[in-house]
């Protein structure tokens, strides 16, 4: 299945500006399982009920140099809290991004050697980051790199788990 979503019409490297807005409609995400850079699969689904966030980047990207260790951030401010931060590597060998990320995230770092889920996806240009809510739809989707990353993803998660949180306990 391809998401086909409109917004993914330029290709390579982006430092583009944020919008940050959500998406009019949510759209399901894909479902897919790709191993991490420590060898154990992860599968999207199995990850339902939390907020997951999920970049697409290579270690060729200038943009994504900076976007991943602000997402690590992310990562360790959130952990806990029911969301999950996801690497997906696009296109590139294990051993190529084992040696570039040598153990700098704590992050699960994904593995999309043969690009398959960059493809169902319909990623063009990277870095692609896609905000999941708790129950599997894509509810925000953005493109390249501005700054402001932490702080606007901080926003956002703060509310789709307080609204969560309403939602499901009254309140």
């Amino acid at each position: 299945m391809y998401v086909g979503l409109s917004f993914y019409s330029l290709t390579g490297c982006q430092s583009a500006t944020s919008t940050w807005k959500p998406l009019a409609t949510p759209i399901a995400a894909p479902d897919f399982t790709l191993p991490a850079l420590t060898g154990d699969p992860v599968t999207l689904s199995g990850l339902r009920g939390q907020v997951v966030v999920m970049e697409f980047w290579a270690t060729w990207c200038g943009p994504c140099q900076y976007s991943g260790p602000s997402l690590e951030i992310i990562s360790q401010r959130f952990r806990g809290r029911g969301v999950i931060v996801l690497l997906v590597n696009k296109g590139e060998r294990a051993d190529a991004v084992r040696a570039w990320a040598r153990g700098r995230f704590t992050t699960p770092i994904l593995l999309d050697e043969h690009e398959h889920v960059a493809a169902l996806y319909g990623i063009r240009a990277i870095p692609q980051l896609f905000i999941i809510d708790q129950d599997g739809n894509i509810r925000y989707a953005e493109s390249g790199y501005a700054g402001g990353l932490e702080r606007n993803l901080s926003s956002i998660l703060n509310q789709l788990l307080t609204t969560h949180q309403t939602m499901t306990h009254g309140g």
